[in-house]
């Protein structure tokens, strides 16, 4: 049955696309739920969303392997062990999701479903909500000559935020200054705040100037130099202590991804207090507990081809901000990074100073940052209310396509993957006959709107490897 299904010509795995006949990857998840595979019939009204359960344990999880297989080789190949009993084997968990409106709504029907076993009200407390807000983080090598005046011994913290306006503004700053020199000897990551050239009394100083910047400040905490006497309790208290003498703002998990029952408690006593991961979370407590985390591209010794594609967990989770990186990004990559954090509405970590190699970004490159910005703020509710949907149908091979939305605005962000300029009908929703659409990022063109009885198509022309994102308003 399941085989047979594979095959079929309207069979679609999940965060795929039909790109003419043929099926193409066009996403990225890292997270332990996974979107349902879907088969439409020929008029793609009516569609079947087939999702295989994740569940816990995973070493007796055969629906895991099933995903595995679907995304990999395809079912012929697969095989699972099963200990035959007199008793029936619950050996695979198969949940059906049906939609006479296309498969957009399978995904929302699997989302709402998804959502509904997670317990989000830490993301909505008023006191946290500035995170959501962190469009642009800055990376601060405290040692480079970004940061750092050798000659006075003196940080150039008015400089960084002088020059953060020309990509819009920081929203907030890392302050970057244990590692590399962490480990040349038994000196370990608090102590080394004594080596600034005024103690604690440099950070105190250099929040007191972000906050009147509207800068929120992060410090970093490596679990990497949790010594073997000591707990996470006792680091815990020392953060809890730095808060009190420094007022910063929030705490930088380097390598992680879950934020440890210690620091969790910390939120307790200082209530606006955030703390961002450098992984994404992928298991549901660090979902409900981390709150925001960066959308890394590559590793920490190299770079990786940044492709422009939809970021799955951004769509299920909008209220986490996800800043996109991709730390030893040059030139076109650096241009890749800009486009797909618009094609996936998402802010940005500036990273220029990689621990001493200078990795600026352009002028132009800065300009396409700013404008990103203004737009994220412009139309926050939009970006990041829960009515989104991910790659959804388009009327014109070699583009993707997201929908952003809120009750009575849409903004689509579309991606022309192709090397060739690409002219016509992009995408189409319901009829409307007052309705308002503008093009608000991305080299402009001219929209045409075609209207029939049941559907709006919007039609226009987008360069090769260009994102543009318009506004639609009923």
């Amino acid at each position: 049955f399941v085989t047979n299904l594979y095959k079929h010509k309207n069979f679609l795995k999940a965060g795929h696309i039909f790109n003419g006949k043929k099926a193409v990857k066009k996403s990225t998840w890292n997270f332990h739920e996974y979107p349902p595979s879907i088969l439409t019939d020929n008029s793609r009204n009516f569609a079947l969303g087939i999702e295989f359960f994740d569940q816990f344990p995973w070493q007796s999880n055969y629906n895991l392997g099933m995903h595995e297989a679907i995304s990999k080789e395809g079912f012929e190949k697969y095989e699972a062990e099963v200990q035959l009993t007199e008793e029936l084997s619950d050996v695979v968990v198969m949940r059906f999701y049906t939609s006479s409106e296309g498969r957009n709504k399978v995904f929302n029907l699997w989302k709402e479903n998804t959502r509904s076993r997670y317990d989000l009200r830490k993301y909505f407390r008023p006191k946290n909500r500035w995170i959501k807000k962190n469009y642009l983080q800055h990376f601060t090598f405290a040692y480079g000559k970004e940061a750092f005046e050798y000659k006075k011994t003196k940080f150039k913290i008015n400089k960084i935020i002088k020059e953060g306006k020309e990509f819009g503004g920081y929203d907030s700053i890392i302050f970057w200054h244990q590692y590399p020199r962490l480990g040349l000897d038994n000196t370990n990551q608090w102590e080394l705040y004594r080596y600034l050239p005024e103690d604690y009394k440099s950070i105190k100083k250099i929040v007191k100037e972000c906050h009147l910047n509207n800068i929120k400040f992060f410090i970093p905490f490596k679990p990497w130099d949790v010594r073997s006497n000591e707990s996470l309790d006792k680091h815990a208290k020392f953060l809890e202590n730095f808060i009190i003498e420094t007022n910063i703002d929030g705490f930088f998990l380097d390598t992680m991804s879950s934020l440890p029952e210690s620091f969790l408690r910390i939120q307790k006593k200082f209530p606006s207090f955030e703390f961002c991961s450098e992984v994404t979370p992928k298991e549901q407590r660090q979902i409900e507990q981390l709150t925001s985390s960066w959308d890394q591209i590559g590793d920490i010794r190299r770079n990786y081809k940044v492709e422009v594609e939809t970021n799955m967990f951004r769509f299920v989770f909008p209220e986490h901000p996800l800043n996109l990186v991709s730390r030893w990004s040059v030139g076109s990559d650096k241009d890749s990074i800009i486009k797909r954090a618009a094609f996936n509405g998402t802010g940005l970590v500036i990273w220029q100073d990689v621990f001493g190699c200078w990795l600026p970004f352009s002028k132009k490159q800065k300009q396409l940052i700013k404008q990103l910005k203004k737009i994220l703020v412009k139309f926050h509710d939009i970006f990041f209310g829960n009515n989104s949907i991910p790659l959804i149908e388009t009327l014109s091979k070699g583009i993707i396509c997201n929908q952003f939305a809120n009750d009575n605005q849409r903004i689509y962000s579309i991606y022309n993957f192709t090397s060739k300029k690409i002219k016509g009908p992009l995408f189409s929703f319901e009829y409307n006959a007052d309705i308002k659409v503008q093009q608000i990022y991305g080299k402009m063109s001219s929209i045409i709107i075609k209207q029939t009885k049941k559907l709006n198509s919007v039609c226009s022309t987008i360069d090769p490897n260009e994102v543009i994102l318009i506004h639609v308003k009923y």
